[in-house]
């Protein structure tokens, strides 16, 4: 019997230091990158340290996203000092806005990992040279044997979606659709991805601003750059309609939106009408496990044929999409190859056309713009013989690609965004409208012709090329964009404006806008090498007030190519300096828009502060 005791108690003593010793491991244990904190106190806007209510797993170099309830309030800040003593948190830059007590703080960026923004080169190559496989600087591919990456989106034993997804979008679905809600669930406004395919937007890490996106966006956009203050988000006007309300069946799977792909294959139902035959969603395009693709682009997309015959194109090999990514989550720049369109092509088929002398198409005949040609090569091989051609790539704002020997060629991406766009179309029928008596939304808003996610308002993607008989007025001031507005409104829609001119919190942004698409050239304005006529030239601009004059510390075009922010030393612009005054005056020179006309000499704006 005292055995069989001493036996009980040695294993209640093991189970003990067991429970012990799990539950000692469990408060040690790291919650990696889904840690959660909250504000141990208010903090007000320019404020340089926040307190946390615990600063475990935290180091310098990590970023943080302050999440209050107010999502026009979420900043992302970096953190360059801890006191694990006081739980204070030193910043690399002040506060934009204040924050409440027990406001939520995620961490978001691991310093030092390979979740780390902030130590990426300023220019990377989106494709291994040597495994061939897509660079992600996220849990999209690229996976080492002991990767830690797939718990980033999956749970194996306790999965809140389908595809064993960890976190539950239960409430996205209802607006959306599953696909949508898992991918938005970190590119959006408030997740812990840098890239927002939500609203077009970029959250540098750096210094808090905000850049748009090369791809466009699906719901909002971002039209002007910079702080919070200054960032202004507009409605998109046309996109790749990825979030469309899926209808979930019966057995649990999810039944989405059907599309026919404009310049591709036509699904017709019977009795006439089109059905669809394209489930149109994150994935059609992207594959978040990584391809030897740039941006993770997909390597097969499977339509259908003439006779209606499935049809599977591979995009990979010698058609491999290589992509170039300058200055990666702050102010980017995507280079592509020629084969973006040879991607594009896949589902838009009858669109990549070799020339424009005759017809071509394989599901519709057609004379079409000419793909791969260089911007300069003429009118789509015609006899430059009329004097009006007028291309000048001095003027040319759109991107055409430039690896793997490119040279400049007009890529799908030269003229469309793909996500979406925040460009006007106004007042034109389309040749759908006229003469097909089509009723497809896709290409359709209202009986007018839809942006089509072109970069430009109208046809201004035409006229940057070609550059035909320009008109000869002068670019003149208008209202600005108003920061404030939630994106809610589309660009120039009634309400979406601010009288003249906008100037930050901070004294020193002051925002104005032209009626025309804007000249800017890359060039060094300090040794002098940029054209006096550029948008972005310093010198173009002065600020007066009283006998004291400011000339701008930099000048930046923003992407809807219509609005210059101006960012002045700091102290640049008080109130009452001189005594009793606060009325100033900006007088604009030399500044020239895409057609070749110079502003007004000494153009100017006066606003009271």
């Amino acid at each position: 019997m005292g055995g069989q005791v001493r036996k009980l108690s040695t294993l209640l003593l093991m189970l003990c230091a067991v429970f012990f010793f799990v539950l000692g491991t469990a408060k040690a244990e790291p919650v990696g990158l889904n840690n959660e904190y909250t504000l141990s106190g208010g903090a007000a806007a320019g404020a340089t340290s926040i307190t946390l209510n615990d600063v475990t797993n935290l180091v310098a170099g990590d970023g943080l996203l302050i999440e209050p309830e107010n999502q026009a309030n979420t900043e992302k800040v970096e953190i360059t000092a801890i006191n694990t003593g006081t739980r204070t948190v030193t910043l690399k830059t002040g506060l934009q806005k204040a924050h409440a007590a027990n406001v939520k703080v995620l961490r978001t960026n691991i310093a030092g990992s390979k979740y780390d923004h902030n130590t990426d080169p300023a220019s990377t190559v989106a494709t291994d040279p040597v495994t061939g496989q897509a660079i992600t600087s996220g849990p999209h591919g690229k996976f080492t044997s002991n990767t830690n990456a797939c718990g980033r989106c999956h749970q194996l034993h306790r999965a809140k979606t389908q595809n064993l997804i960890r976190f539950d979008i239960s409430a996205s679905v209802a607006t959306s659709n599953p696909i949508y809600a898992t991918c938005t669930f970190c590119h959006s406004f408030n997740g812990q991805s840098t890239y927002d395919v939500k609203n077009g937007m970029i959250w540098d890490t750096k210094d808090g601003k905000r850049y748009a996106t090369n791809g466009g966006g699906f719901e909002k956009m971002v039209a002007v750059e910079g702080d919070p203050s200054v960032a202004t988000l507009v409605k998109v006007t046309a996109k790749h309609r990825v979030n469309e309300v899926a209808t979930k069946n019966a057995d649990g799977s999810y039944k989405y939106v059907r599309f026919n792909a404009p310049g591709g294959y036509v699904e017709t139902v019977a009795g006439g009408g089109e059905d669809g035959h394209i489930d149109l969603k994150c994935s059609s395009c992207h594959q978040p496990h990584g391809t030897v693709n740039g941006r993770q682009l997909v390597e097969k997309i499977t339509t259908k044929d003439p006779t209606g015959n499935p049809v599977t194109v591979n995009i990979n090999g010698l058609d491999k999409v290589n992509i170039n990514v300058v200055n990666p989550f702050a102010d980017e720049r995507t280079e592509y190859n020629a084969n973006i369109t040879k991607f594009c092509s896949a589902c838009h088929s009858d669109y990549n056309s070799s020339n424009a002398k005759g017809e071509t198409g394989t599901y519709s005949k057609a004379y079409r713009h000419k793909m791969g040609m260089n911007a300069g090569d003429g009118l789509n091989d015609r006899t430059r013989n009329d004097g009006t051609f007028g291309y000048d790539s001095n003027k040319l704002i759109l991107p055409t690609a430039t690896l793997d020997g490119a040279g400049g060629a007009v890529v799908c991406t030269t003229c469309h965004y793909a996500h979406g766009t925040f460009a006007v179309v106004e007042g034109i029928k389309t040749y759908d409208d006229l003469m097909l008596n089509s009723t497809t939304a896709l290409n359709t808003n209202g009986g007018t012709e839809s942006a089509k996610n072109l970069r430009l308002d109208n046809r201004g993607v035409c006229q940057n090329c070609h550059n035909r008989t320009p008109d000869k007025k002068l670019p003149a001031l208008e209202n600005v964009l108003d920061p404030d507005q939630t994106g809610d409104l589309k660009y120039g829609e009634a309400g979406s404006f601010k009288n003249q001119k906008y100037l930050s919190p901070d004294d020193r942004t002051l925002v104005i806008r032209y009626d025309q698409y804007m000249l800017s050239q890359p060039g060094d304005f300090a040794a002098g090498t940029s054209p006096a006529y550029d948008v972005e030239n310093p010198a173009n601009y002065s600020l007066a007030q009283g006998a004291v004059t400011n000339t701008p510390v930099s000048v930046k075009l923003q992407p809807d190519n219509r609005t210059v922010v101006l960012t002045f030393a700091a102290g640049a612009i008080p109130v009452g300096s001189p005594p009793g005054s606060n009325s100033f005056t900006l007088t604009i020179n030399n500044v020239m828009d895409l057609n070749g006309n110079t502003i007004q000499a000494n153009t100017q704006l006066s606003f009271t502060k």
